[in-house]
Protein backbone atom coordinates (compact mmCIF):
# COMPACT_ATOMS: atom_id res chain seq x y z
CA UNK A 1 0.00 0.00 0.00
CA UNK A 2 1.08 3.18 -0.87
CA UNK A 3 1.88 5.85 1.85
CA UNK A 4 -0.33 8.28 0.10
CA UNK A 5 -3.10 5.55 1.41
CA UNK A 6 -1.91 4.49 4.17
CA UNK A 7 -2.83 7.58 6.08
CA UNK A 8 -6.50 8.19 4.72
CA UNK A 9 -7.86 4.88 5.09
CA UNK A 10 -8.48 2.23 7.64
CA UNK A 11 -8.87 -1.74 7.43
CA UNK A 12 -10.50 -3.81 9.89
CA UNK A 13 -11.04 -7.21 10.71
CA UNK A 14 -14.78 -7.11 9.47
CA UNK A 15 -13.88 -6.58 6.07
CA UNK A 16 -14.99 -2.99 5.91
CA UNK A 17 -12.54 -0.40 4.06
CA UNK A 18 -13.02 2.89 5.84
CA UNK A 19 -12.48 6.46 4.85
CA UNK A 20 -12.16 8.50 7.63
CA UNK A 21 -11.22 11.61 6.76
CA UNK A 22 -14.50 11.42 4.14
CA UNK A 23 -16.65 9.83 7.06
CA UNK A 24 -18.03 7.01 4.69
CA UNK A 25 -16.86 3.52 4.37
CA UNK A 26 -17.64 0.36 2.21
CA UNK A 27 -17.99 -3.40 2.43
CA UNK A 28 -18.65 -5.49 -1.17
CA UNK A 29 -21.25 -7.51 -1.40
CA UNK A 30 -22.34 -10.84 -3.55
CA UNK A 31 -19.33 -12.18 -5.92
CA UNK A 32 -17.52 -8.78 -5.77
CA UNK A 33 -14.25 -6.98 -4.38
CA UNK A 34 -13.00 -3.40 -3.33
CA UNK A 35 -9.51 -2.63 -4.39
CA UNK A 36 -7.46 -0.24 -3.13
CA UNK A 37 -5.74 0.99 -6.36
CA UNK A 38 -1.72 1.65 -6.48
CA UNK A 39 -0.68 5.03 -7.71
CA UNK A 40 0.89 5.75 -10.88
CA UNK A 41 4.43 5.57 -10.92
CA UNK A 42 6.25 5.50 -14.21
CA UNK A 43 9.42 5.33 -12.63
CA UNK A 44 9.77 8.80 -14.45
CA UNK A 45 8.44 11.28 -11.93
CA UNK A 46 10.74 13.68 -11.02
CA UNK A 47 13.34 13.35 -8.17
CA UNK A 48 13.87 17.27 -8.19
CA UNK A 49 10.57 18.32 -7.09
CA UNK A 50 8.90 15.12 -6.34
CA UNK A 51 6.62 15.65 -8.96
CA UNK A 52 5.24 18.80 -7.57
CA UNK A 53 6.63 20.55 -10.56
CA UNK A 54 7.94 23.29 -8.39
CA UNK A 55 10.81 23.97 -5.94
CA UNK A 56 11.82 26.29 -3.00
CA UNK A 57 13.26 29.69 -3.76
CA UNK A 58 17.03 30.41 -3.63
CA UNK A 59 15.90 33.85 -3.83
CA UNK A 60 12.80 34.60 -2.01
CA UNK A 61 11.89 32.93 1.12
CA UNK A 62 9.11 30.64 1.08
CA UNK A 63 8.06 31.05 -2.25
CA UNK A 64 8.81 28.63 -5.11
CA UNK A 65 9.83 28.24 -9.08
CA UNK A 66 9.42 26.07 -11.64
CA UNK A 67 11.74 22.97 -11.54
CA UNK A 68 14.66 23.17 -13.96
CA UNK A 69 14.84 19.98 -14.11
CA UNK A 70 11.38 18.87 -15.46
CA UNK A 71 10.05 22.37 -16.53
CA UNK A 72 7.26 22.09 -14.25
CA UNK A 73 5.72 19.08 -15.54
CA UNK A 74 6.83 16.71 -12.06
CA UNK A 75 8.06 14.25 -14.91
CA UNK A 76 11.49 13.91 -16.63
CA UNK A 77 9.81 12.07 -19.24
CA UNK A 78 5.88 12.21 -20.47
CA UNK A 79 4.53 8.78 -20.98
CA UNK A 80 2.73 8.38 -24.12
CA UNK A 81 -1.34 7.71 -24.01
CA UNK A 82 -1.19 3.96 -24.25
CA UNK A 83 0.29 3.97 -20.78
CA UNK A 84 -3.46 4.25 -19.52
CA UNK A 85 -4.23 0.99 -21.21
CA UNK A 86 -1.69 -1.07 -19.41
CA UNK A 87 -2.61 -3.42 -16.45
CA UNK A 88 -2.65 -1.35 -13.44
CA UNK A 89 -1.97 -2.94 -9.80
CA UNK A 90 -4.28 -2.70 -6.79
CA UNK A 91 -4.76 -4.46 -3.28
CA UNK A 92 -7.81 -6.16 -2.11
CA UNK A 93 -9.32 -4.55 0.54
CA UNK A 94 -13.06 -5.92 1.06
CA UNK A 95 -14.80 -9.16 -0.41
CA UNK A 96 -18.55 -9.87 -0.79
CA UNK A 97 -20.16 -13.07 0.55
CA UNK A 98 -20.39 -15.37 -2.43
CA UNK A 99 -16.72 -15.08 -3.04
CA UNK A 100 -15.06 -18.04 -2.76
CA UNK A 101 -12.90 -16.85 0.11
CA UNK A 102 -15.88 -15.67 2.07
CA UNK A 103 -17.53 -18.60 1.70
CA UNK A 104 -14.58 -20.59 2.88
CA UNK A 105 -13.77 -18.31 5.89
CA UNK A 106 -17.75 -19.31 7.01
CA UNK A 107 -17.64 -22.50 6.58
CA UNK A 108 -14.57 -22.58 8.94
CA UNK A 109 -15.82 -20.88 10.85
CA UNK A 110 -18.87 -22.44 11.56
CA UNK A 111 -16.84 -25.82 11.95
CA UNK A 112 -14.39 -24.29 14.44
CA UNK A 113 -17.75 -23.23 16.15
CA UNK A 114 -18.92 -26.45 15.69
CA UNK A 115 -16.22 -28.07 17.26
CA UNK A 116 -16.07 -25.65 20.46
CA UNK A 117 -20.20 -26.77 21.06
CA UNK A 118 -18.75 -30.16 20.97
CA UNK A 119 -16.24 -30.01 23.67
CA UNK A 120 -18.98 -28.00 25.67
CA UNK A 121 -21.10 -31.20 25.52
CA UNK A 122 -18.38 -33.23 26.23
CA UNK A 123 -18.33 -35.44 23.09
CA UNK A 124 -15.79 -37.99 23.07
CA UNK A 125 -12.90 -36.98 20.58
CA UNK A 126 -13.15 -41.24 18.90
CA UNK A 127 -16.91 -40.47 17.79
CA UNK A 128 -17.60 -40.34 14.16
CA UNK A 129 -19.29 -36.73 15.23
CA UNK A 130 -15.79 -35.30 16.46
CA UNK A 131 -13.23 -37.27 13.91
CA UNK A 132 -15.69 -36.06 11.10
CA UNK A 133 -15.56 -32.17 12.40
CA UNK A 134 -12.28 -32.73 12.71
CA UNK A 135 -11.73 -33.51 8.87
CA UNK A 136 -13.52 -30.75 7.66
CA UNK A 137 -11.42 -28.41 9.72
CA UNK A 138 -8.57 -29.43 7.77
CA UNK A 139 -10.46 -29.53 4.12
CA UNK A 140 -11.80 -26.32 4.81
CA UNK A 141 -8.34 -24.97 6.26
CA UNK A 142 -6.64 -26.18 3.35
CA UNK A 143 -9.32 -24.71 0.39
CA UNK A 144 -9.07 -21.37 2.03
CA UNK A 145 -5.33 -21.75 1.49
CA UNK A 146 -5.90 -22.34 -2.05
CA UNK A 147 -7.90 -19.80 -3.12
CA UNK A 148 -5.79 -17.16 -4.57
CA UNK A 149 -8.03 -14.04 -4.18
CA UNK A 150 -8.23 -13.13 -0.57
CA UNK A 151 -8.24 -9.95 1.70
CA UNK A 152 -4.67 -8.05 1.07
CA UNK A 153 -3.77 -9.57 -1.74
CA UNK A 154 -2.48 -7.75 -4.48
CA UNK A 155 -3.34 -7.87 -7.93
CA UNK A 156 -2.70 -7.00 -11.86
CA UNK A 157 -6.13 -5.99 -13.50
CA UNK A 158 -7.47 -4.33 -16.85
CA UNK A 159 -7.96 -0.72 -16.45
CA UNK A 160 -11.25 -1.32 -18.34
CA UNK A 161 -12.75 -3.78 -16.06
CA UNK A 162 -14.99 -2.67 -12.81
CA UNK A 163 -16.19 0.66 -11.83
CA UNK A 164 -13.72 3.13 -10.12
CA UNK A 165 -14.61 5.08 -7.09
CA UNK A 166 -12.79 8.11 -7.20
CA UNK A 167 -12.46 9.48 -3.81
CA UNK A 168 -11.46 13.27 -2.60
CA UNK A 169 -7.96 12.75 -1.33
CA UNK A 170 -6.88 11.22 -3.97
CA UNK A 171 -7.77 7.86 -3.13
CA UNK A 172 -8.78 5.69 -5.91
CA UNK A 173 -11.12 2.60 -4.87
CA UNK A 174 -12.35 -0.03 -8.00
CA UNK A 175 -15.27 -2.50 -7.47
CA UNK A 176 -15.20 -5.46 -9.79
CA UNK A 177 -15.64 -9.13 -9.84
CA UNK A 178 -13.68 -11.78 -7.60
CA UNK A 179 -12.86 -13.34 -11.13
CA UNK A 180 -11.63 -10.27 -13.29
CA UNK A 181 -8.24 -9.93 -11.64
CA UNK A 182 -5.77 -10.92 -14.35
CA UNK A 183 -3.21 -12.40 -11.89
CA UNK A 184 -1.60 -12.27 -9.04
CA UNK A 185 1.53 -10.56 -8.15
CA UNK A 186 4.37 -10.85 -5.25
CA UNK A 187 7.46 -9.30 -5.11
CA UNK A 188 9.40 -5.86 -3.39
CA UNK A 189 7.64 -2.88 -3.93
CA UNK A 190 5.21 -4.01 -6.51
CA UNK A 191 2.99 -1.16 -5.34
CA UNK A 192 5.20 1.19 -7.44
CA UNK A 193 4.36 -0.70 -10.70
CA UNK A 194 8.01 0.48 -11.78
CA UNK A 195 8.37 -3.16 -13.26
CA UNK A 196 6.03 -2.02 -16.16
CA UNK A 197 7.32 -0.74 -18.99
CA UNK A 198 5.39 2.42 -20.06
CA UNK A 199 7.07 3.01 -23.33
CA UNK A 200 6.25 -0.27 -24.62
CA UNK A 201 4.51 -0.27 -27.79
CA UNK A 202 2.16 -3.28 -29.54
CA UNK A 203 -1.01 -3.20 -27.15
Amino acid sequence: MTDRNESLIKLDKVNVISLEHLGVAFQAIEDKIIVLMDAFVTGYECKKCHTSGRIESTVVQGATTECPDCKGKGVTLVIPEIAKSLPSTAVVVSMGPDTPAMRSQKRLAETKEYIKDMIERDVEEDSNEYIDAQEDLRTYTEELKNIPVQLGTRIVFNPHVGTLLPMKGNVQLKIMKVHEPLCIIFGNDVGSKNFIDYEATGY
